[in-house]
């Protein structure tokens, strides 16, 4: 008899019968069906095998894209920053720039598209304020509809919150993404976006968001089909505007993700209207004013100066909706008018009546305007102008001239507002008032640097301290928490891989003592050179507010600390999308020194960069000592946490050639091979002879 074993199944029933009990019993052979049941387990697990791998490339193919973009459009910035860069020059790097930010877009589609395939799109909920939110997404796209001679309208109506809670960073994606497209297509009139409340109950509240475009229309068979991805109306306007057909599509994603929807108006030769409805929730508790009153403003009599596109940009409304009593004027001859029938009816007593004066014309008209206030009166209300295509030398200008404030087109509705209240207070400064003194005005803030590479400390500190900041180094987790808990600090930066405690274990502690103390939660940034998938979701699940990946970059560090603390309009910082790496491969040949990339990292600073490369370079042998250490001991793990240090310090002087081998030898520690790390610390040495070598011998 055969004794091999299987799956059975068994079936057992009674039959009925009058005179005795019977049963039957079925035996089933079951091999094929628990064979098939395997192969779909196995289907599933290489389904999600295939998931995972393709999320990884997805974040590895995102970093390596934008990594090189950057590079591109930063350096393209600062060339044309150069006023010696003119004529055929200046307009050949023009191209590059509109060039690459064209194709960052289409990068930036194509990888959102992917991640809402994946599944991998996920809504943050945030405080944030909707009219700062929408002055930053539409801060890229004004210079584009100004070139076209658009009219760039935005209104947000008065029942619409000031706090709310959600994803302020994808809401501003649906926004630009809309609102780019309707100045694609439109070639003369006005782009208007419209936000209002379309139903509020208890602590939710419905958007109605709209984008109203003068523009070529859209056919109305074609409407229902351009929502869909890769879709456009049809072929000629793919050759003759360009795109993916990806922007409606992640629109109508994110929308869904919002429990919303969007939809479209729209007739064929005069224009579009695309609407789309988001859930909100009011935040709790209530974002802080980023704007300092030291008066009462509310009541106070403005005079706006425009040839029209004031009112249609929506600066009136909002300065109204802000508490000023807005008078429009159109020209010169309005203006004096203006200001002379107040003197006239009380010799002079009644000039100040007008708190302050707007002028948003071209600059040269703006500065005949404020001259000729001047000249006429001695007390004339202070003057802002908020020009269109500022240029270097308008302060200056300005100063002449007798202004009180200049602003150009970049600056938020908060900085308008900000800069009025200053300059017609008691207090105004005798200087000019610009974006910068406004910044230089928000308050100086106490931050814990907790970082344990010496290199990393030193430029930390110096980037932190050029903007007023006041930073305390604490070299490891334990001492963090240590300075925390005896402080008062306002913002802690915080290194993921440090000796003692790292800084997840460093953020749970104080996060528990925050929760049994009932103390104010304070606000921790993590900071890490890992390019592995997941870490940012680490970092926050462990406690941390935010992520900020190595070698820093000192805009985007500028900007996650103003949103942190609140010292300026808040903005959040594009989502960080890390690469992921297997195991060790052999180094690429790098330049040995970077000095552009390093010169970028300390802000154009060359004895800042000379500093920081002698602590690199007088560190760097006990670094390499510590890694011989841990090989010999057979300490991977230990191998590895050292030379993510090194990777980090690395990276930020430019020393290329190094930072890859170091970023070999933490492989080689995850991986545990301790043979290959041999080869790699020895390879490291070399790298840092040709280095020191190199910059002894100067660039």
């Amino acid at each position: 008899m055969d004794s091999t074993l299987f799956p059975m199944s068994i079936t057992v029933g009674q039959l009925p019968s009058a005179d005795e009990t019977r049963y039957v019993l079925v035996v089933r052979d079951i091999r094929q069906q628990k064979e098939a049941e395997a192969a779909l387990r196995a289907a599933a697990d290489s389904a999600e095998a295939t998931s995972r791998t393709k999320s990884e490339f997805l974040a590895n193919m995102s970093h390596e894209i934008r990594t090189p973009m950057n590079g591109i459009i930063g350096m393209t910035d600062l060339a044309l920053e150069d006023a010696d860069v003119q004529d055929e020059t200046r307009e050949y790097l023009e191209a590059v720039r509109t060039s690459a930010d064209s194709l960052l877009e289409i990068i930036n589609d194509i990888l959102d598209f992917s991640k809402i395939e994946a599944g991998r799109l996920e809504l943050e909920a945030i405080d944030f304020d909707l009219r700062t939110s929408l002055d930053t997404a539409l801060l890229p796209v004004r210079l584009r509809a100004r070139e076209k001679g658009l009219d760039l309208r935005c209104h947000v109506t008065d029942e619409v919150p000031a706090n709310l809670s959600g994803d302020p960073t994808r809401l501003r994606q649906v926004v630009t993404n809309l609102v780019s497209n309707a100045i694609k297509f439109t070639d003369h009139g006005h782009v208007s976006v419209k936000v209002e409340v379309e139903s509020r109950k208890d602590a939710d509240v419905v958007l109605h968001g709209s984008i109203e475009d003068t523009g070529i229309g859209i056919p109305t068979e074609q409407q229902p089909r351009i929502f869909e991805s890769f879709t456009q109306a049809d072929g000629s306007t793919t050759r003759r505007f360009g795109g993916t057909g990806l922007g409606l599509s992640i629109c109508t994603q994110i929308v869904d993700l919002m429990d919303g929807r969007i939809w479209v108006e729209s007739e064929e030769g005069r224009g579009s209207t695309f609407h789309f409805l988001v859930h909100m929730q009011f935040s709790d508790p209530p974002i802080e004013d980023a704007v300092a009153v030291g008066h009462d403003h509310h009541g106070r009599h403005l005079l706006l100066v425009s040839d029209g596109r004031s009112q249609g940009r929506g600066i009136g409304d909002e300065l109204t909706e802000r508490g000023w009593n807005v008078e429009n004027a159109a020209g010169l001859e309005k203006v004096l008018d203006a200001v002379a029938l107040r003197e006239d009816d009380s010799d002079g007593a009644k000039t100040e009546e007008i708190a302050a004066i707007v002028l948003d014309l071209v600059l040269a008209d703006c500065l005949a305007v404020a001259s000729s206030l001047a000249q006429r009166w001695d007390s004339a209300p202070p003057t802002l102008i908020l020009a269109r295509g500022g240029q270097r030398g308008d302060a200056s200008d300005c100063r002449r001239h007798g202004v009180a404030a200049y602003l150009n087109e970049a600056a938020t509705r908060d900085e308008l507002h900000e800069a009025l209240v200053l300059a017609s207070g008691p207090d105004a400064p005798a200087d000019l008032i610009t974006r910068y003194t406004l910044r230089e005005r928000r308050r100086q803030l106490r931050i814990l640097l907790a970082e344990d590479n010496i290199v990393n400390q030193r430029l930390g500190r110096e980037l932190l301290q050029r903007v007023g900041h006041d930073v305390e180094i604490a070299e490891d987790g334990e001492r963090a928490v240590e300075m925390v808990q005896t402080g008062s600090f306002d913002l802690v930066l915080m290194d993921v891989s440090m000796p003692q405690m790292d800084g997840l274990e460093a953020t749970a502690v104080i996060r528990a003592a925050e929760e049994e103390q009932g103390s104010a939660r304070l606000p921790i940034v993590a900071m890490t050179a890992h390019a592995l998938t997941g870490d940012r979701e680490r970092c926050l699940e462990a406690g941390m507010d935010d992520y900020l990946p190595k070698p820093l970059n000192r805009q985007q560090l500028y900007e996650v600390v103003a949103h942190w603390t609140g010292t300026s309009a808040p903005l959040t910082p594009a989502a960080v999308d890390v690469a992921s790496l297997s195991t060790p491969q052999a180094p690429k040949k790098k330049p040995v020194f970077d000095r552009v990339a390093a010169l970028d990292r300390m802000a154009d600073d060359e004895e800042l960069l000379q500093e920081v490369i002698e602590l690199f370079l007088e560190d760097m042998p006990k670094q390499v000592s510590l890694l011989q250490q841990h090989l010999d001991a057979g300490n991977v793990e230990e191998m590895g946490r050292t030379a993510h240090g090194v990777k980090g310090a690395a990276a930020n002087i430019g020393a290329e050639r190094v930072r890859e081998a170091a970023l070999l030898i933490e492989e080689a520690g995850k991986v545990g091979d301790l043979s290959l790390g041999v080869d790699l610390v020895a390879a490291l040495r070399v790298d840092l002879e040709e280095l020191a070598a190199q910059l002894r011998d100067g660039p």
